[in-house]
């Protein structure tokens, strides 16, 4: 619908989509400072203590993310362990560890996950036909004679649309060389993640983490019941891609004819990890484009894989989550299918 076709029926815009701005006030969350994104079909929280991540998400009113036991908390920055982690639809990691600490300045996936963002600003505008949602923040990982790394985010969606897009810069602001270790940990839950729900990436390479995760190789596609007591597996895929480096990543649910889709660039990310955790109590599927493997920096360079940021020397990312249904999902199915017979490999 053309905007003045759309405005003669609407006369404020906040009664079809909007971005609303709370504070938190009960229990471990009190305190925190939340964007409610809604474009009429897709409803997703940003998190701006947290880094602007994404907590909640809705597709048309059904769930997707998963949320941790200890949820949203409103503890300091320095609390970085596993009782911090609250899950969300994405929470990033990074930007100087990825994995477990190796030293004691470092922290659990790295600190920017628990830095509160600044200079948060929230945007709901026409661009010719077009009414986009956008909050765009700054986050900065800074210590006194260390390092300084600032991210500016920018998430972005528009009124009716099936998608956002996240778009980061990050920018060594020091006048040294730093480590850049970035994961997006993007994190699926019930209902979408079922008995059932198959992950569909064009893999051309799979590696297991470790012994657990050896031993589901064969089935690292199949989601299960939840199951007590079941050990978390993670595998590292190398993803096939288009001619100008992007893939598609599916998660896809039959019963409920519904997918998720993620597309990136596999020359800013070239690694995907999956976390796939079936135990009762803690069932997710992560799906996590990365420039690195999370097991550490000084692992990560004894790989070879780990990346800087020269003095002043900045990079850019952006990655695309959405939905499809019925059927648009072959269609994301036959993308992927085509990707791994024909992409290019990295």
């Amino acid at each position: 619908m053309r905007r003045d076709e759309f405005l003669r029926r609407v006369g404020n815009m906040e009664q079809v989509a909007g971005i609303a701005e709370r504070v938190e006030g009960d229990g471990r969350k009190a305190g925190q400072r939340v964007y409610t994104v809604d474009n009429g079909v897709l409803r997703f929280d940003l998190w701006a203590d947290r880094a602007l991540d994404i907590g909640t998400l809705a597709f048309k009113g059904q769930n997707i993310a998963y949320l941790s036991k200890p949820g949203l908390d409103g503890k300091s920055s320095l609390d970085a362990g596993l009782r911090s982690i609250a899950g969300g639809m994405m929470f990033t990691c990074g930007l100087r560890n990825v994995g477990p600490p190796d030293t004691a300045d470092d922290a659990m996936h790295g600190r920017i996950r628990t830095t509160p963002a600044e200079h948060v600003a929230p945007h709901a505008f026409w661009r010719g036909d077009s009414y986009r949602l956008e909050v765009s923040g700054e986050v900065r990982e800074a210590a006194l004679f260390g390092e300084n790394l600032l991210l500016r985010r920018t998430v972005t969606t528009k009124l009716g649309s099936h998608y956002f897009r996240v778009y980061d810069e990050i920018e060594n602001q020091a006048f040294e060389i730093s480590p850049f270790m970035l994961l997006y940990h993007i994190n699926i839950g019930y209902p979408l993640l079922d008995v059932g729900t198959v992950l569909h990436v064009p893999a051309y390479l799979t590696e297991p983490r470790d012994q657990a995760a050896e031993s589901g190789l064969a089935s690292w596609s199949q989601m299960t019941a939840p199951a007590d007591h079941c050990p978390e597996q993670v595998f590292y895929h190398r993803l096939c891609a288009d001619e100008e480096g992007m893939t598609l990543v599916a998660v896809v649910n039959r019963a409920r004819d519904l997918a998720l889709w993620l597309r990136y660039n596999v020359e800013q990310l070239p690694v995907l990890c999956e976390w796939k955790s079936m135990q009762s109590g803690d069932y997710v599927l992560g799906v996590e484009p990365a420039n690195c493997v999370p097991e550490g920096r000084a692992r990560v360079q004894q790989r070879g894989m780990l990346r800087s940021l020269q003095p002043l020397e900045s990079a850019a990312l952006q990655w695309q989550l959405g939905f499809a249904e019925g059927a648009e999902i072959d269609a994301l199915i036959a993308e992927i299918d085509q990707l791994q017979r024909t992409g290019a490999r990295s």
